[in-house]
Parts: structure tokens; sequence; C-alpha cells
């Protein structure tokens, strides 16, 4: 049973990522489909707004690999089967 919940979580990480990176690609070759490009503008054009997201993102992408390397440094390794599709 513990085999099946890891391959569930492992399928559903490679598809989250995936997903992710299909986003990407359509936003930087924009497609009629996506609600914003590259290019396009954003209602929230405000440069102080803009500075306030790249903060949080760099904060919750540290916070995210303080929180991993804590597990691996603990005993966890990369290489298990769980590691792999959370890396």
């Amino acid at each position: 049973m513990k085999r099946y919940g890891i391959l569930l979580y492992a399928l559903f990480s490679y598809l989250v990522g995936l997903g992710t990176l299909l986003y990407l690609l359509f936003w930087v070759y924009p497609w009629s489909r996506m609600p914003t490009t590259l290019d396009g503008s954003h209602p929230h054009s405000d440069p102080l707004f803009a500075f306030a997201v790249d903060v949080t993102l760099i904060l919750l992408f540290g916070l995210r690999h303080s929180w991993g390397s804590n597990i691996v440094s603990s005993g966890g390794s990369p290489t298990q089967p769980v590691g792999r599709p959370t890396h």
C-alpha cells in the first residue's frame, strides 16, 4: 500500500512540474488562451507591488529549500523513492 502512495505522489509531483513548465512556455510564447503573457500589461503595474511580490517569492523559495535541506540532513536521502519527485 505504501508503494502505491509513493507512486501516486510521484505522478502528481511530475504532473505539477510538467504543468508549470507548459504554463511558462505558453507565457513566454503567447497563446490566445493565456490570461496574461510576458508582453501583456497587468492591472497591478505598480513597482512597489512588483517588488513585494518578488520578495515574497524569494522568501518562499528560501523557506522551501531550507526546509527540504533539513529533511535531507536529518537522515533522509534524495535518492529515496519520495525524495526524487520532491526535488
